[in-house]
């Protein structure tokens, strides 16, 4: 009975005013090598090692946060296989915690190969766009087709009412339902988790909004919904976990319109804006003969209209031009 009470004051917290008491003794105690009062000390302290700083809080706490961080790192490469995109991989603030994680999984080669293999093994493939992603009822636990909310090979993103995307995020591929019931428009996030964190529960919503504005967006035709509520850069990495890049423009739901992402996460009217380039009258701008325009690493100078000669394909990227005189 005895080594049952003493077992049980072991296990008080470590921020008790007996156990601070007994760190400050130890602080204050002499620095000489002693074998045996290290292997006390170890065995007083149990599953943490006391050497000089004092450890404050209980332990299964150091635990807990030791496998959240676990959960976002695997959740982080799981994305980044499905969607290609880096920047997932480089949330991970610490990189040397990136590479043990890695590394922990075997060569950092071989750990990437496993998983893509068995994220093949278990689903199908992006191109396909479908995914059995886990969605946990409040009543029932049960696995969902969704389909990856992903471009197609022609880069046309499909986003129909009342489906459910997967939607790859930090934590891995979460389902989001887009709904319109005629009265309304809204995203509803289907994850159910008793034992979420709040850095994951914060993510996961604001997700849910950036889901939600696109939803507002298709429906309006205004991108002015996607920056009420966040910075550029948010909307840039959102767009790319859907296989949208900043070089290739993009339609929705096979719309007329094209769409293209700068590298600051500005939509831009391709067609129109392209159409400008070619058509504007460059002399209303107090341009003459010897300005060059240096356009996508290709130099053009104005026809007699005033007009540059770029070709009926041109793209345009306003990043990608420069404007200069050439005496």
């Amino acid at each position: 009975m005895w080594h049952s009470l003493h077992s049980i004051t072991q296990r008080q917290t470590f921020d008790s005013q007996a156990y601070q008491k007994i760190a400050r003794k130890n602080q204050q105690a002499p620095t000489k090598p002693n074998l045996l009062r290290s292997q006390r000390e170890v065995q007083h302290y149990n599953r943490l090692t006391f050497k000089k700083n004092q450890v404050v809080g209980n332990p299964i706490n150091y635990k807990r946060v030791y496998l959240e961080q676990k959960s976002n790192l695997l959740g982080s490469i799981q994305t980044y296989i499905h969607t290609r995109n880096p920047a997932y991989l480089s949330n991970v603030i610490d990189k040397n915690k990136l590479l043990k994680g890695l590394e922990s999984l075997g060569s950092v080669a071989s750990a990437l190969k496993k998983m893509k293999y068995y994220s093949q093994k278990k689903h199908t493939t992006v191109n396909s766009n479908s995914l059995e992603s886990p969605v946990q009822n409040s009543n029932f636990h049960k696995q969902t087709k969704a389909k990856i909310l992903h471009v197609d090979q022609n880069f046309n993103l499909t986003i129909e009412n009342n489906q459910i995307y997967g939607i790859p995020t930090d934590y891995g591929i979460i389902n989001y339902h887009f709904i319109d019931d005629g009265a309304s428009r809204y995203v509803k996030l289907l994850h159910y988790d008793n034992q979420i964190s709040d850095h994951k529960r914060v993510h996961l919503e604001r997700k849910r909004q950036l889901l939600q504005d696109i939803q507002t967006f298709i429906h309006t035709g205004s991108s002015s919904w996607l920056h009420t509520a966040r910075d550029n850069s948010e909307i840039l990495q959102g767009f790319e976990s859907f296989g949208i890049t900043t070089e290739e423009p993009f339609t929705i739901n096979n719309g007329a319109k094209r769409y293209r992402i700068s590298p600051y996460g500005i939509l831009h009217d391709v067609d129109l804006e392209s159409k400008g380039m070619r058509e504007q009258d460059w002399r209303k701008f107090g341009h003459d003969e010897n300005t060059i325009f240096l356009i996508q690493g290709t130099e053009y100078k104005m026809d007699e209209n005033g007009r540059l000669p770029l070709p009926e394909d041109y793209v345009h990227k306003f990043e990608q031009v420069k404007i200069f005189k050439r005496n």
